[in-house]
Order: C-alpha cells, then structure tokens, then sequence
C-alpha cells in the first residue's frame, strides 16, 4: 500500500513468503517504485528468477543480504529515479508531481526538454514541500539511533549514521567535523544576537558529541534534498569552497584502507623492501580515480561535477562492500598487487632505500619494453615528478595506465601536457617536431616490413588534414589548413576517433616497434 501510494521507493519480497502475484499487483499500480526479489538457496534455482524478472521484479538477490546488497539496491534505485525522472512523471512523487502541477512546467525545463532541479528545488522550498520518501525514510533511522545512543552520539559513533545516509564509513569522520563546525557557527551567530540557542553546544569549545537537534538542523539545511555524491562532496569540502581538495580523498581512503585489513592487504609478499603505509596507498588510490576522471593529479582540486560524471560516492560505498567497481575497478586488491611488483621491478637494487624511481631506472625500464623516447620520458619527469627528480609509485601507476590505452580520453589528458612542450594549451608542428625528430634519429633504418617514417613536416599535415575530413586520420591528405601555423587543442583532439588519437600519441612519442600494449 505505501509503495503503491508513492510513499517509499524500494520494495524487497522474500520468494518463500510472497507470491509472483503480488510482485505482479505492485508492478501494476506503480511502475517506477524498484521491486527486489530476495531468494535462499532452496527456491534460487534459474526458474525462480526468471519468474521473478518476467512478472516485474527488478532485480532477484540471494539471502542473506549483506553490505555488499544494499550497494546493489541503492545503485539500481538512482538509475531507476534518472531513467524515470521525466515532467508529469509518477517517480518524481506526490510532492513534486503536485509542485509541478502548481505553475507553468515550461518554466522548470531546460533547453533540451529536461528537468531544470535547481529550479524545481527552489519551487518546492519556497512552496514548503519537504524531500521524498527517503527523507522521510532517513529522519525516522537518525531519530531512532540517536534514541538508541541516549540522544548523543560521539564521532566514533558517526559511522552508523554515514550508512544511514548512504556515504561511506570511510567519511564518517568528515560527517562530524561538518556537523561540528555547523554547530559552532550556529552558536556563534545566535550568541552574539540573542543568546544561545536551546538544544545546541556552547560555542567556541570542543565538541565531544552531538544532540539529536544538531544533526537534524544540519542535515535539514545541507543533506535533505541532496543526492549522496552531493552529500560526499559538501562533507568533504572545506567551509566555502567549491573544489575538493586532493588531500580530503588521501585521508578518506586511507581510513578505509586501515579498516579493511591494513595497508598490508594491498602489497605483495616479496616488497617487504619498499616502506609503504597506509597513507601512500591512498595517494595512489587518488591519483588512479582522478586519472579516469580525467583531472591532473596533483593540481588538489576536484568538482562536483566530477564527482557525479562518474558516480563516485557509489563506487567508494561497493568498494568497502569488497565490489570494486567502476572508478574503483582497477583498486582491488590483487590488481593492485601487481601494480606494486611491476613498480618493484624497476629498480636497479635489491633493497630499494629511494622513495620513487630514479630517472635513469626508468629509463631502462622503458628502454626494456619499448614504451616511451627518451625525450618522452624526460617531459614526464619535468612535468609529474617530484622535486627530486624521481616517479612515485602514485606517478608510475597514472603512467602505466596511460600507455596501456593511448587513444583513451583519460591517456589524452595525461599526455597532452606532455605533448605540450612550449606550455600554450596547444600542439602545433614545432611541439610534434621536440619529440618526432628524435625518434628518427633513434632509427637509422626502418624494421623489416616497416616503411620508412615520414618527415615530421609530411606527418604533422596529415592530422591537420584530418580537422577538415569527417573519416579521421586515415583520409588521404588534403590542402586545407596550413601545417606550419595550425595548432591543435585537447579539445579538438577529444572529437577524433580512438584509434586515430591512438595512432598520434603513437608516432609521436613512442619508438618504432613499441610493445606497449602486449606489456
């Protein structure tokens, strides 16, 4: 009945005490409202399923739940929300279908046709309608672990509330300081105009813990009607800005690193050599998710808009679960494992005492497996190494992931500083010709079965040509653009096919014969 009313969102049958009947009712009078089907190993056989699918279920889970479940759940229920979230539509709910129905629905609208929240948001404010069903959902949990703690909770005791409302644990500690320092300046103001307000701390001191009435006050004003990458994102930004530091995500992972076995779960047996600790796998942690999010590591600044482009908060959440996802795919530990053992590998010594590679480790190292130039080599040191001219691990596994995939968006944004050798935001014939004219040199002769290499003025035309040719790189040149004065930006080399992006970063800055991908 109250999913039918439109009074919470996600229904969970059991298989042996509900009928497909019933999946089916619900399914009828309310499509947008998520229907989980949860079976034990008696009645989880093929037929059960795919009975359970066929008459509306969503989703068919094996009991019992865990952690690892709920993460499932609630990634299937925002997909379902967006796919949903349309003008008119059932899933936005009584408040909002009413709110919609209240004034002009042209004026809520974008300009492709979709649903402007921030405008909506502000309507239903201003009109008093308060956050959905799971709002409503979430202040009862808050009430009742707060009456299960004697109305206080302390920030050891935050951990619990950060899963309520669907951050991680790992950011529990940041959901109290955001809460304490609110609570400070809500004491703050109120002391110096009337007094202190009932219910909240005395200002300026040292909260131990905080009141029920606190937290319902900060999560009224900055949690209710955000969604949890939202929410991640305000916890773990400093008062006032509108970036994330790099430095907030090193101490959330490695929080979470620390309650997940140790930092000892991530490295191999043989490295007992290399001084790692939890602190130095979160940086890696960091520099791998804002590489894939295409942002310089480094720089310390991260948007909210990246944070929702690749659903970040549930990625971090699975990833506790042990279901490294998405973002945090290549995290796991055995993957990452091998990442350590391959960083291992490039020293020249048994018992490696320097904290990152040396330059002319590297070189070997890249010499080995044909990867980079030489000179390739030198701009990434100049450009991500550390002041002492070495690669951390962190570096080295962004670098190892770029040459993996050259033609990917994520390998683009990471060599295209490179690539960018007088710094002006483009590449033109002079940036190409630094790095081209030293791999002819390096070549004497072409390889049996090769062709030998162009000059760099032949070949740099060749992808100027191709801004004009709708087919890429590999149509036949054409007089358009002047080579000499063309300059190329990150923008119009993100429009190219992956395999002509590829085939650039290829002749450009690797050797003839370059093994990088079978690496």
């Amino acid at each position: 009945e109250m999913a039918g009313a439109g009074v919470v969102d996600v229904v969970v049958f059991n298989a042996l005490e509900r009928t497909p009947e019933e999946v089916t009712r619900l399914r009828r009078r309310r499509q947008e409202v998520l229907i989980v089907v949860v079976g034990g190993t008696v009645d989880a056989s093929p037929d059960t399923f795919s009975l359970s699918i066929r008459r509306g279920a969503d989703a068919f889970l094996m009991a019992p739940l865990s952690t690892h479940s709920v993460a499932i759940i609630h990634d299937k229920l925002e997909k379902k929300q967006r796919a949903t979230a349309k003008p008119g539509a059932a899933a936005a709910g009584p408040a909002v279908r009413q709110m919609m129905r209240s004034g002009p629905v042209s004026l809520l609208l974008n300009k492709d046709g979709g649903i402007n929240f921030e405008k909506l948001r502000a309507r239903c404010q201003a009109k008093g309608f308060t956050g959905g069903s799971r709002s409503r959902v979430e202040e009862s949990g808050i009430k009742s672990v707060f009456n299960r703690c004697g109305g206080r909770l302390s920030e050891n005791e935050f951990n619990r509330l950060a899963t309520l409302i669907g951050l991680p644990v790992c950011a529990a500690s940041f959901l109290f300081e955001a809460v304490e320092d609110f609570v400070r300046k809500t004491n703050a103001a109120a002391t110096s105009s009337q007094g202190a307000v009932s219910g909240f701390s005395t200002p300026n001191t040292l909260i131990p813990s905080v009141s029920y009435t606190e937290f319902s006050e900060f999560y009224a004003k900055n949690l209710k009607n955000a969604d949890g990458n939202t929410r991640l994102f305000s916890i773990l930004c400093r008062d006032g800005e509108q970036y994330l530091r790099h430095s907030a995500l090193e101490t959330m992972f490695a929080t979470m690193i620390e309650s997940s076995g140790g930092h000892e779960k991530w490295l191999p047996n043989d490295c007992s050599c290399l001084v790692f600790h939890a602190d130095d796998i979160a940086r890696c942690f960091v520099a791998t998710v804002t590489y894939k999010m295409g942002v310089m590591y480094g720089e310390g600044t991260l948007s909210l808009k990246d944070f929702r482009s690749c659903k970040f908060n549930n990625a971090v959440v699975a990833a506790e679960s042990g279901a490294f996802t998405d973002i945090m795919a290549s995290l796991c530990p055995r993957e990452f494992r091998a990442l350590v053992a391959e960083y291992r590998s490039v020293f020249r010594q048994n018992a490696p005492m320097t904290p990152g590679i040396n330059l002319p480790e590297m070189r070997d190292y890249v010499t080995r497996y044909s990867l980079v130039t030489p000179r390739c080599l030198d701009a990434i040191y100049s450009t991500f190494g550390s002041p002492i001219r070495q690669l951390t691990l962190a570096e080295f596994i962004r670098f190892s992931m770029a040459v993996q995939d050259l033609g990917s968006l994520n390998a683009l944004a990471y060599f295209f500083p490179i690539l960018d050798n007088d710094h002006d935001g483009f590449i033109s014939l002079k940036d190409m010709n630094h790095f081209y004219s030293e791999k002819c040199r390096l070549v004497d002769s072409p390889p049996a079965g090769e062709s030998p290499a162009l000059d760099c003025v032949s070949l740099w035309q060749i992808y100027v040509d191709a801004l004009t040719s709708p087919v890429g790189v590999s149509a036949p040149p054409r007089a358009g653009l002047d080579a000499v004065s063309t300059s190329i930006s990150k923008g119009q080399l993100k429009l190219w096919k992956k395999k002509d992006r590829e085939e650039f970063m290829r002749e450009t800055l690797c050797p003839v014969g370059s093994s990088f991908s079978a690496h």
